[in-house]
């Protein structure tokens, strides 16, 4: 499971299991995040990592 945790406590989860928690497809989350519909950061290794509270609120439909 791709799953960090930062400093402030926020658990961040990687492109997959946003995907599997909103039930979208992988493609979708990326072109939220791309959109910014969906807040995302870059790893060093420029690998997206999203707040699972946000991707929360996706699915419940109170995105930002």
């Amino acid at each position: 499971m791709e799953l960090t945790h930062t400093q402030d406590g926020d658990e961040r989860i990687g492109v997959s299991e946003a995907a599997r928690i909103a039930y979208l497809s992988v493609d979708t989350i990326r072109r939220y995040a791309d959109s910014g519909k969906l807040p995302s950061v870059r790893t060093p290794g420029n690998q997206r990592r999203f707040r699972r509270a946000d991707v929360e609120a996706l699915l419940n439909g109170n995105a930002a």
